[in-house]
C-alpha cells in the first residue's frame, strides 16, 4: 500500500488516503495502520517529527521536537545549542516529569555534522538534548555524553558544566 498525499493537509484519493499496489488479502488492523500512518503525514505537511534521546537524569528517555524557539518565520532544523519546544514521549516512572508533558530543551548532539570555528566537523551518534526551564537552567543534575564547546557562546554554561566531556 502507499499513499500519495504529500506536502499538503488534504488527501489525494479515497476515504482512507490508502491505494493498493497489488491484489492481496489485507487485515482491518493493516488498513487502519496505514490510514493514520498516511494521514499523520498529510497533516503535518509532508514533516516526520523528530525523536530525541534526552541527555539528562531529569526522568524523561524520549522527546518529540514539536517547534524551534526563536527562529524566524517557520524553521524547519534545529541545530546543536536551539532550544525547541517538546513532548515527552516516554520518562521513567515516579519521576517529576510525566508522559505528554509540553517542555523546552536545547539540542546538544545532532547526527547532522556541523563545522566547528577552527574547521573541526563533529558528528554525534544520536539526536539528543536536555531539558531546560523557562530561564535556560538544567532541570536534571547530571548530564551523560559529550557536549559540543558551541554551547558556551549561547549562555549554557551551566549544561557545560555538568557534562563529563566537552569537545
Amino acid at each position: 500500500m502507499k499513499g500519495k498525499s504529500c506536502r499538503g493537509n488534504r488527501i489525494c484519493f479515497g476515504r482512507y488516503a490508502l491505494q493498493a499496489l497489488e491484489p492481496a488479502w489485507i487485515t482491518a488492523r493493516q488498513i487502519q495502520a496505514g490510514r493514520r500512518a498516511i494521514t499523520r503525514y498529510a497533516r503535518r505537511g509532508g514533516k516526520i517529527w523528530t525523536l530525541l534521546n534526552v541527555a539528562d537524569n531529569s526522568g524523561a528517555r524520549k522527546l518529540m521536537c514539536i517547534r524551534v524557539i526563536g527562529a524566524a518565520g517557520n524553521q524547519r532544523y534545529a541545530r546543536i545549542g536551539d532550544v525547541i519546544v517538546a513532548v515527552i514521549k516516554d520518562a521513567l516512572p515516579q519521576m517529576p516529569l510525566e508522559r505528554s508533558e509540553v517542555i523546552r530543551a536545547v539540542i546538544v548532539r545532532t547526527c547532522k555534522e556541523f563545522k566547528c570555528e577552527d574547521g573541526i566537523i563533529i558528528r554525534y551518534d544520536d539526536n539528543a538534548a536536555v531539558i531546560i526551564d523557562q530561564k535556560g537552567n538544567p532541570k536534571g543534575t547530571r548530564v551523560f555524553g559529550a557536549i559540543a564547546e558551541e554551547l558556551r557562546e549561547l549562555n549554557f554554561t551551566k549544561i557545560l558544566s555538568l557534562a563529563p566531556e566537552v569537545l
